[in-house]
Formats: C-alpha cells, sequence, structure tokens
C-alpha cells in the first residue's frame, strides 16, 4: 500500500510540475497537499482522497 501511495505522490509531482503556469497561491496549495504524501501519520490519520 504504502509503494502505492508513493507512486501516487510522484504522479502529483509532476502533475503540480504541469501547473507551474497556474496562480502562486495555487501552487502553494497543491505543495501543502504533497507534503502531506510524505507525511506517513497523516495518511494513516485521513483517506487519500482528501488528502490528493
Amino acid at each position: 500500500i504504502i509503494a502505492q501511495f508513493k507512486m501516487l505522490c510522484q504522479i502529483r509531482v509532476s502533475e503540480v510540475n504541469q501547473e507551474a503556469r497556474q496562480p502562486t497561491h495555487w501552487m502553494l496549495m497543491r505543495r501543502q497537499q504533497l507534503l502531506y504524501c510524505f507525511s506517513t501519520e497523516t495518511f494513516r490519520n485521513a483517506p487519500l482522497s482528501t488528502r490528493l
């Protein structure tokens, strides 16, 4: 499950890179979401759909 989750995070990273032309506040929101990807505590405590 963790390996699958890390793969999803990598997909999110590439999506954020593609959205570099979006407004800065949107990028900050996306980066906050990505931080959750690498927090196993958050992963355990919250459903995937609310973090991605």
